[in-house]
């Protein structure tokens, strides 16, 4: 994973990560619960709720792909204002 600064189109500043496709499932559990101390009114009702995908007939899960769920839900909740947003979908 690699945290960069930058500006936006509009000269605003802006955060970048990038979540590397080999990231361990340590380092995303320790990020995830970091993630979710700033979302204490939602929480999972399983770790795995995020990242589960479907590659044929087999179930898989992907820790890169579940940090990046939840990340969008970080920023949606916060991008909202609303933390009950998720509960209503």
């Amino acid at each position: 994973m690699a945290a960069v600064f930058a500006w936006n189109w509009r000269g605003l500043p802006v955060d970048i990560l990038g979540i590397d496709g080999n990231v361990s499932g340590e380092q995303a559990r320790r990020l995830a619960r970091a993630i979710w101390e700033h979302m204490p009114e939602l929480r999972p009702e399983h770790a795995s709720q995020f990242g589960n995908y479907q590659a044929g007939q087999q179930a898989k899960h992907s820790p890169p792909l579940a940090l990046t769920q939840l990340l969008i839900t970080h920023y949606a909740c916060n991008y909202t204002g609303d933390s009950h947003f998720f509960q209503r979908c």
